[in-house]
């Protein structure tokens, strides 16, 4: 982890850059919670949030567990920029929700994302890749699947990422990204879960 002004430093190039470039840019922080652990980048990241919009931009938040961004409600445990996590959940309009392992994200789910218990079940008993779609209105099941060229650039396994680093040092050759790779006969096709 940098400290807290190197996070500041960080974000204010990106905000710069946004502003000069014209373009319409996705930024993809993950592991965000680190940056909710103090409030001073937490309040830049709701402010560059909110603001993104205006720059025709996006940003999306990548995290493993919702209480290192909001708290954890059943231990009484607090973040201190739970309160900027809150603005920028709540000026989300589309949510990707991927599977769940401790009870405490699956409870904060349930309530912050109006989940039902089934689609809660689902995400518990989820394999890699199958999570939901989540909008106000629908709740859609869905299967996240990369082409198999980037699968290990996207992997969180560490044994993926370690055969990828002695095997392919440049997956890609020097060559361009392939499109994703059409869907084919036999692939799974996930049945929508009630909301």
């Amino acid at each position: 982890r940098l400290p807290p002004v190197a996070y500041m430093v960080i974000g204010e190039l990106i905000q710069q850059r946004l502003m000069q470039s014209g373009r319409r840019t996705i930024i993809l922080i993950d592991e965000a919670h680190v940056l909710f652990a103090n409030e001073g980048t937490a309040l830049w990241l709701s402010r560059l949030f909110r603001m993104s919009a205006k720059l025709d931009s996006a940003v999306w938040l990548l995290t493993q567990s919702l209480t290192d961004m909001i708290g954890d409600p059943l231990t009484g445990v607090e973040v201190p920029g739970q309160a900027h996590a809150r603005v920028c959940l709540n000026s989300t309009y589309i949510n990707w929700i991927g599977t769940v392992d401790k009870d405490s994200d699956a409870q904060l789910l349930a309530k912050e994302f109006n989940l039902s218990q089934a689609e809660i079940e689902f995400l518990r008993r989820a394999r890699r890749g199958l999570g939901i779609w989540r909008t106000d209105r629908f709740h859609v099941t869905v299967q996240g699947k990369a082409p198999a060229l980037l699968h290990p650039l996207l992997s969180s396994s560490s044994d993926e990422k370690r055969s990828m680093a002695v095997h392919y040092p440049d997956p890609l050759g020097g060559q361009r990204p392939l499109p994703a790779e059409p869907a084919r006969a036999g692939d799974p096709v996930l049945p929508g879960v009630g909301v």
